[in-house]
């Protein structure tokens, strides 16, 4: 059985979730699957050339963006006490 101070202590950590490795292991997944999928969206674009520079600049805005964007909402969604980077409460 747990004392009043060690539920006190895990009441606090989940509060603050951006400070476990945890937390930075689940935002770090959805930044990288993020950056995938801005990256897959804008090679399957019908503009996308193989040969042509300004298309892979092109796809690594798309993947950085969506990088960006992840990252940005799972930092935003720490403070939703859920203890991950998602704002469902049954992540």
């Amino acid at each position: 059985m747990s004392t009043r101070n060690e539920l006190a202590a895990i009441r606090a950590a989940s509060r603050k979730p951006i400070f476990t490795g945890l937390f930075w292991a689940d935002l770090g997944e959805r930044v990288i699957t993020s950056a995938a999928g801005g990256a897959l969206a804008v090679a399957s674009a019908t503009t996308f050339v193989i040969h042509e520079p300004t298309s892979w600049e092109a796809l690594a805005l798309g993947a950085a963006s969506g990088a960006l964007l992840s990252l940005l909402k799972g930092v935003a969604a720490s403070a939703s006490g859920t203890g991950s980077a998602s704002l469902a409460r049954s992540v």
